[in-house]
């Protein structure tokens, strides 16, 4: 008899320990709730579906209206906006764009949202109007890394477009895969170790390595291996005009105080060295290359002696003329 009164008395006051359900015969059902505020309101609770079958069953949201609409999912706190939502805009039957968005006091973050998704597969972010696969634009010019890509587990894996950065650059890339920049464009091999290749001639999954600049700064053109030169080149250079700088130029030659070798030690220089002094010879090319600067230094040194040579055999052909031209006058 003690537990027939206990289960009658839990029974009466059972309605007022919890929110009634209200189940109207029109208007508005509420769940949990004895005053709905929409068609259905379900009340401290969430709303579970299950189904056994293998075909993806779900929650569908038929619309028939005529114009331009926006239907979404979404999650509001207490009345004042949406803080997350997935939608779609359409107009009629006709879908425009589906969208995720929210943070935002308006009753539906469609027209900004934060991301949307067109028919054609293109996704845009920040933009209503993705013009590729992925698109993503900003108006502020102080967001710093529009796009970064980073791999935690591994030291300076990092990648990052679009920085407002006055040190780094905006990077874009077109159609024949073009990097460029309207500012200072960096291109780095962070660590001291590291080298920079430059890569082209791709088959399957080998390539050519057709420039490298090394550690410190050597650049190599058809060789990974610069050495010491800041320009190292395996092949051949074309160019237009080819300009060396030099510190000094052979015109001492003709300082007053220069010691123009005479034609007889140069003879004995040739004949023992087998080439002329100061040039370098074959052996001496071949093991250490040739300086093009020095070289052509060298070469006008050379010149400028032979033009010596020459002035003082004129000057001598002319005393031996005079000379001739004295025993002619004598002997007549």
């Amino acid at each position: 008899m003690k537990y027939f009164f206990l289960f009658f008395f839990a029974f009466l006051i059972s309605p007022f320990a919890y929110s009634q359900n209200i189940f109207p015969s029109s208007g508005q059902v509420g769940i949990g709730t004895s005053s709905p505020s929409a068609l259905l309101h379900v009340n401290t609770g969430a709303i579970k579906l299950t189904n056994p079958s293998n075909y993806p069953w779900g929650v569908n949201m038929d619309v028939n209206f005529t114009g331009t609409w926006a239907r979404e999912f979404s999650i509001s706190y207490n009345g004042t906006g949406k803080l997350a939502a997935f939608g779609v805009n359409s107009n009629n039957g006709t879908v425009n764009y589906a969208y995720i968005g929210g943070n935002t006091t308006a009753d539906s973050p469609h027209p900004s949202p934060w991301m949307t998704f067109k028919p054609n597969g293109y996704i845009g972010i920040g933009t209503l109007t993705p013009i590729a696969k992925l698109t993503i634009e900003s108006a502020d010019s102080t967001l710093d890394n529009l796009i970064r890509l980073e791999n935690k587990s591994i030291p300076n894996s990092l990648l990052y477009m679009g920085t407002a950065s006055v040190g780094f650059a905006v990077t874009g890339y077109r159609k024949d895969n073009v990097i460029e920049s309207y500012s200072d464009l960096h291109i780095s091999a962070a660590n001291a170790s590291s080298n920079l290749y430059f890569e082209t001639g791709r088959t399957n999954a080998a390539t050519t390595i057709r420039m490298t600049i090394n550690n410190v700064g050597n650049v190599g053109i058809g060789t990974t291996s610069p050495g010491n030169y800041k320009l190292a080149v395996e092949g051949t250079i074309g160019a237009r005009k080819v300009k060396v700088t030099q510190g000094s130029w052979a015109d001492f030659v003709f300082h007053s105080n220069y010691q123009l070798p005479s034609l007889q030690e140069v003879e004995r220089f040739i004949r023992k060295n087998g080439h002329l002094p100061e040039i370098p010879s074959e052996t001496e090319v071949q093991k250490n290359g040739l300086d093009v600067g020095d070289m052509n230094k060298k070469l006008l040194q050379k010149i400028e002696e032979l033009t010596l040579y020459i002035i003082e055999l004129k000057k001598e052909n002319e005393r031996q003329w005079q000379e001739m031209e004295r025993m002619k006058s004598r002997s007549k």
